[in-house]
């Protein structure tokens, strides 16, 4: 009987553990190679844009632009007005590191800004010279909600965004996955049947 109770109880950590997202899990990961083609004016995929409009850029593709490494946001589209682009996903509560890379733009000397958020929660705001290279930045955030990077500007020339990652820096409790869940109910139907025959014997 004791071997059952020790079956049950382990088969209880197990889904306790699987139940958790580890601290340093990436919760939210986008380098943009997904976006097969150079198109102006246009969100990345999983991504909305929004007042204003960004470029989706590539190394080589003619505009002077070199990316980390192939493909990357020009966060001052071809319209005049600088764009926000924001995920589709939402993120819950937490504690989390937001990084990502940005440069200044390879076209110009000027200064371009860009404001970051997690939600409603402002991150940071960057502003960087023309020639500046890419510089890979990381910050904690406390909060909820959507990732955001909104451009400053109006010339089709901003800073240059890639490599976007949002990591939990806290083991919170998250609905348990399907398996994990089997894995509890067959314990659960094992201990059920050896006391049934237990007691029919």
């Amino acid at each position: 009987m004791a071997r059952y109770v020790n079956l049950l109880a382990g088969a209880a950590a197990l889904a306790a553990i699987a139940a958790a997202s580890p601290a340093g899990a990436a919760v939210f990961s986008d380098d943009f190679e997904a976006n097969p083609l150079t198109a102006l004016n246009t969100a990345p995929i999983g991504w909305t844009m929004s007042d204003g409009t960004v470029d989706i850029v590539k190394t080589g593709d003619g505009f002077g632009i070199t990316c980390n490494p192939g493909t990357c946001i020009d966060m001052d589209g071809s319209t005049g007005d600088a764009g926000r682009i924001t995920t589709i996903a939402t993120f819950g509560a937490d504690d989390y590191v937001l990084s990502f890379d940005l440069s200044g733009n390879q076209r110009t000397a000027d200064l371009d800004t860009v404001n970051v958020f997690l939600g409603v929660t402002p991150v940071t705001s960057i502003t960087l010279a023309g020639g500046a290279g890419f510089t890979h930045y990381a910050f904690a955030v406390t909060g909820s909600g959507a990732i955001a990077f909104e451009g400053v500007g109006g010339d089709n020339i901003g800073l240059i965004l890639d490599n976007v990652e949002l990591v939990t820096t806290s083991t919170h409790s998250v609905v348990p996955e399907p398996g994990t869940l089997a894995i509890l109910g067959g314990s659960l139907a094992a201990f059920g049947l050896m006391r049934r025959r237990r007691r029919s014997s």
